[in-house]
């Protein structure tokens, strides 16, 4: 009789714990999306014309691979994320599907999208985030810096290696100023990288080849 009693406490702790697993009060992350620039040549012209380009998943710093939004508290020596906040999927993933709506004169794909691919572009994310310097009371700087490599796979060889990187205020201190802050950042890093990056897929690079500019 005792192990019966002892088994039917246990089920009924059980259904306890099942019942407030599933009727969190935390409310449901706010989702934040960013949009790139889709060039208007990509749509004129003829797809079997224009050479292949795969898009590896970004590498990006450690901790930031993650759906969550990070940001940098005391002036950027510890890294955070906003509560109640999240991107769509995983940032790596993200910027990659960014990447591959923004570039031009090329279809770019994913590495498993079954093309023969002319060229690969590896990008690393140096920073993508929000530092809030002055502390969380005022709008912080944004910072975004990528380095884009473009590597010829037919010739095995490095075509372009580039860093640009954009800094820039938050319009307000608030989850919207600050996303829509960084989506616009990394647009503009986006256009001055393919300034470089698309010639070299009509078979004719533009200078410099190499280096960091910044804005």
């Amino acid at each position: 009789m005792k192990a019966t009693r002892n088994i039917l406490m246990l089920a009924r702790l059980f259904a306890l714990s099942a019942c407030m697993s599933m009727k969190s009060t935390q409310p449901p992350a706010t989702i934040y999306v960013m949009h790139s620039v889709k060039a208007a040549a990509r749509e004129n012209s003829r797809p079997a014309a224009l050479p292949v380009v795969v898009v590896a998943e970004p590498v990006v710093p450690s901790g930031f691979n993650t759906d969550r939004i990070a940001l940098y508290l005391a002036g950027g020596r510890r890294l955070d994320y906003y509560a109640g906040a999240a991107w769509p999927e995983p940032l790596g993933k993200l910027l990659q599907g960014f990447i591959i709506q923004s570039v031009q004169g090329a279809i770019a794909d994913t590495p498993e999208g079954g093309f023969a691919a002319a060229y690969r572009l590896q990008v690393r994310v140096n920073d993508l985030e929000p530092v809030y310097a002055a502390g969380p009371e005022v709008a912080p700087q944004l910072k975004v810096s990528m380095t884009f490599r473009l590597v010829s796979l037919k010739q095995d060889r490095v075509l372009l290696d580039i860093t640009r990187q954009r800094t820039a205020s938050a319009a307000a201190n608030t989850l919207t100023g600050v996303t829509a802050g960084l989506e616009a950042l990394l647009q503009s890093v986006m256009s001055d990288a393919l300034k470089e990056i698309s010639p070299h897929l009509r078979g004719a690079p533009a200078k410099p080849q190499q280096g960091i500019t910044s804005q």
